[in-house]
């Protein structure tokens, strides 16, 4: 559908994006799910996806037996 609608661009532009903001749906649900699903089934993926933005911290807290506080910027 996309490549059909290619050829319409010029005068019927909703051709071809039409379908291609339908593809663009699917995945972008899809991927939506997906990470909720992950963080529901496996706690501990969010936990390290936390602790990957200050990895040094959060290794550091671990280390001294602390928690880890929030970044004040």
């Amino acid at each position: 559908m996309l490549r059909d609608g290619f050829q319409y661009l010029a005068t019927a532009p909703w051709v071809a994006l039409s379908p291609g903001c339908a593809i663009f749906l699917c995945v972008f649900i899809c991927n939506q799910v997906g990470e909720v699903l992950r963080d529901l089934l496996d706690p501990r993926a969010a936990v390290s996806a936390r602790t990957e933005r200050h990895p040094n911290r959060a290794r550091a807290a671990q280390t001294a037996g602390t928690r880890v506080s929030p970044v004040r910027r």
